[in-house]
C-alpha cells in the first residue's frame, strides 16, 4: 500500500499576524502502487480542504494528465503539488 502524506498550509494573507499558526490540512492518495489510481483523502480545516480540492481538480498530474475527473495516483498528486497552482499551499511531505 502506497500512501505518501503531505501537509498543506493555508496561503499567507496580508492580515495574518506573524507567529500565528495558519490552518493546515493533510492530503494523500491511497493506492496499491505509486502509479496506480487510488482514493484521494483530505483531512483538516473544512474551508481549506474545499479550497485544496478545487485547486487540485484544476491542476495537472504526471505527464500533464488533467486531474479534472478526480482520478489520482500518488505520482499525480506529487506532480500536482509541485505545480504552480498548489505552490501557495507550501506542501511538505510528512
Amino acid at each position: 500500500m502506497v500512501a505518501k502524506k503531505y501537509r498543506l498550509t493555508r496561503p499567507l494573507r496580508p492580515i495574518d499576524l506573524p507567529g500565528r499558526e495558519r490552518p493546515s490540512a493533510i492530503v494523500w492518495v491511497e493506492s496499491t502502487d505509486y502509479d496506480e489510481d487510488g482514493v484521494l483523502h483530505l483531512e483538516g480545516d473544512e474551508g481549506l480542504v474545499e479550497k485544496i480540492r478545487q485547486e487540485l481538480l484544476g491542476s495537472y498530474g504526471n505527464r500533464a494528465r488533467p486531474l479534472m475527473e478526480g482520478v489520482f495516483s500518488p505520482r499525480d498528486l506529487a506532480c500536482a503539488l509541485d505545480g504552480r497552482f498548489m505552490q501557495p499551499f507550501e506542501a511538505v511531505e510528512i
